[in-house]
């Protein structure tokens, strides 16, 4: 749905600078092309809306065929403390907590979302974006697109 609102709003925004065209009467030229763009805009907002319908209610999400204590869901997931992605360096900070294996991360430097259902099965971290229980209408992530 982001996607889907920045074009529109890109779209309303060329339909400003269409009507400031027309009422210039700038080059008959740049105003067809202009008039293009509003139309092709609004129809891909038409487009995106119908598939964000579309997916949200044909889906339904699937259970996890395993069993384990944590559910899939979107959980922030933070650098280790003293890595570039780290503002305090390091030494020790009041922002910086233990977590498994007395591994130091920092709260200030979230790396995006993780899925701890999928973590109890891989051993390690995996993205949200690619949990494969995650809900078709969860908001993209972890630099997802549409």
């Amino acid at each position: 749905m982001e996607i889907h609102d920045r074009i529109l709003g890109d779209t309303l925004y060329l339909e400003g600078i269409l009507t400031g065209a027309r009422g210039r009467c700038l080059a008959p030229e740049l105003i067809e092309r202009l008039a293009d763009a509003v139309d092709h805009g609004h129809e891909l907002t038409l487009l995106l809306a119908d598939t964000v319908r579309a997916t949200t209610i044909d889906h339904t999400p699937t259970g996890s065929p395993h069993r384990h204590g944590e559910p899939h869901r979107a959980v922030p997931y933070f650098a280790e403390a003293g890595t570039g992605a780290c503002p305090h360096g390091g030494s020790p900070h009041a922002r910086h907590t233990g977590c498994d294996d007395d591994v130091l991360i920092c709260l200030d430097s979230p790396i995006g979302d993780h899925c701890p259902g999928c973590q109890d099965t891989a051993g390690e971290p995996v993205p949200w974006i690619l949990c494969p229980y995650r809900p078709a209408s969860a908001d993209l992530q972890d630099g997802g697109t549409l």
